[in-house]
């Protein structure tokens, strides 16, 4: 792929306060944010903070960049989900990222001896080729991707 682009993504706070919410306009719609409820932000359920907003930004990003590897490995993916881990550690007066790990469900139909090897190379590929990854991934303590591989 030789293309490039810059994406332009709007954010505004409606407040001053470690409880002020915000919202951040996404070619899809808004979406609320704030800070979690455990930092001392609002107890609104219905908020995302920056945590939840990057791990889902890590989830997302390998699942498209999987879906790209297992069909040029051609694989007969039947499903796949992902959760991703954001940990966030204090540091001075206020805090980092300090890890990721990513727990990826495959569900691959075929023969398991014959294509384990193929799956986790394409677990490996699809993590070299994800933009959120590779950005995040040198300033992190650890940045993991564990796959669990089911067979039909």
């Amino acid at each position: 792929m030789s293309q490039s682009w810059t994406d332009e993504i709007t954010a505004e706070l409606h407040g001053i306060s470690k409880k002020a919410p915000g919202t951040i306009a996404l070619p899809t719609g808004p979406v609320g944010f704030a800070f979690p409820p455990g930092s001392d932000g609002p107890s609104d359920a219905v908020r995302n903070s920056p945590e939840h907003l990057l791990g889902a930004s890590v989830a997302a990003c390998w699942l498209l960049t999987w879906g790209l590897v297992a069909d040029k490995f051609r694989l007969d993916v039947v499903s796949t989900t992902a959760v991703a881990k954001v940990s966030v550690v204090p540091d001075g007066p206020g805090l980092k990222l300090d890890s990721v790990r990513l727990e990826v469900s495959i569900t691959v139909r075929g023969d398991r001896e014959a294509l384990e090897g193929k799956v986790l190379k394409a677990c490996e590929v699809s993590s070299r080729g994800c933009i959120v990854e590779k950005a995040l991934r040198p300033s992190l303590r650890a940045y993991d991707v564990v796959p669990s591989i089911s067979w039909v």
